[in-house]
């Protein structure tokens, strides 16, 4: 709905169609909205949420006060709890690289190996007799049936 009217308001002043990596939250000609206009509309509502009515009823709805850059921190720790690889949550977030989203998010993904543990484990076990990929060599070799040259396993 609010591309709808985004492009609506474009062509009624003349601006023609936004490009395809436009930004949903721009002004109509397309400019970025400063992060401290967003902030401090969003705190403004909230705030205006939160204050009781002027006849004394409660206030609208009980929530604890949020800043805006919150729910960036809540949309990342969602995505890592779906169990998004770094470096999609990385490009998602407009971070430099997955070095930046791990030094902020690091302490929320599994420390657990027993995910990478069983994930080899199964790549390497085929059949039912518990063999390895390999026959009885646990080195891989050109009728493994992985392809190790276009993966640069080795």
């Amino acid at each position: 709905m609010h591309r709808k009217q985004q492009l609506q308001q474009r062509l009624a002043s003349g601006l023609g169609k936004p490009r395809k990596d436009a930004l949903v939250s721009c002004w109509p000609d397309g400019r970025a909205i400063a992060p401290s206009r967003v902030s401090g509309a969003w705190r403004d509502a909230v705030d205006r949420l939160r204050r009781p009515a002027e006849d004394g009823a409660p206030a609208v709805i009980d929530i604890p006060k949020v800043r805006f850059h919150d729910l960036r921190h809540t949309h990342a720790c969602a995505l890592i709890a779906g169990g998004l690889d770094v470096v999609a949550i990385s490009r998602r977030l407009g971070h430099a690289s997955p070095v930046v989203t791990l030094s902020v998010y690091a302490h929320l993904f599994k420390r657990s190996d027993d995910g990478a543990a069983a994930a080899i484990e199964a790549a390497m076990r085929t059949g039912q007799n518990n063999k390895t990929a390999f026959g009885a060599n646990p080195v891989p070799s050109a009728g493994s049936g992985l392809d190790l040259k276009s993966h640069k396993c080795l």
